[in-house]
């Protein structure tokens, strides 16, 4: 089948058991880079009274042209918003994407994030009883997993 995003980079192909159906049918990849687009044009367009056909521009620009990370575009903007830092124009985001101190809270939040999902994460560890220690006496004391 082929994948419903305009921009997808993963062939345009996609199996319907590993696709997302949201109408048509996407990788789950181009399907998250829309999701986190619309939201990123819902920010700035109830916060800015920007052009949406700059908003729109901006926003394929970074993400689908220069490769930047969707999550990190999205991330940029809303800290934009939350801390009233000055935005005259949607092109002013890709300054705010090279700031360092952004950058570095977003890998701050990422961090946080990949915690997160380790910390949620099923992980069967073997029982202590499976196993037969054998303590050997002699000169040096030591002990033998068998």
């Amino acid at each position: 089948m082929k994948c419903g995003y305009k921009y997808c980079k993963l062939g345009g192909e996609v199996k319907k058991e590993d696709a997302i159906k949201d109408g048509r049918y996407y990788h789950k990849e181009c399907h998250n880079k829309k999701t986190i687009k619309s939201e990123c044009r819902d920010i700035l367009k109830e916060n800015y009274k920007f052009m949406a056909r700059n908003i729109n521009n901006i926003i394929k620009q970074l993400v689908d042209d220069k490769n930047i990370d969707a999550e990190k575009v999205r991330f940029t903007i809303q800290n934009i918003v939350d801390n009233n830092r000055e935005l005259n124009s949607p092109y002013g985001i890709s300054y705010y994407l090279e700031n360092y101190e952004i950058n570095n809270e977003f890998k701050k939040y990422i961090k946080a994030k990949k915690f997160k999902e380790v910390k949620d994460m099923d992980v069967d560890v073997p029982v202590a009883d499976e196993y037969k220690f054998k303590h050997k006496k002699g000169g040096k004391k030591s002990w033998e997993i068998l």
